[in-house]
């Protein structure tokens, strides 16, 4: 699912305001806080968390996305 919503909305480029109409305003956790946003995925196939997580640059746009896990 996550791949067929990253092919119809390429993230690089939005703002923040359009991250939030797409994907709401994220998790706030301790975990990747060297990112800007995170959104839990779930579990994957292990017993890890998927996330997406998003860095902003200066002017308020997504300049990198990755699907990490924990």
């Amino acid at each position: 699912m996550l791949k067929d919503l990253l092919r119809l909305h390429p993230l690089n480029g939005m703002t923040s305001a359009d991250i939030d109409k797409l994907l709401g305003p994220g998790d706030n956790t301790g975990h990747w806080q060297q990112w800007d946003r995170n959104y839990w995925l779930g579990n994957d196939y292990m017993i890890d968390s998927e996330w997406l997580v998003i860095r902003f640059d200066a002017s308020g746009r997504v300049s990198k996305y990755e699907i990490v896990s924990d």
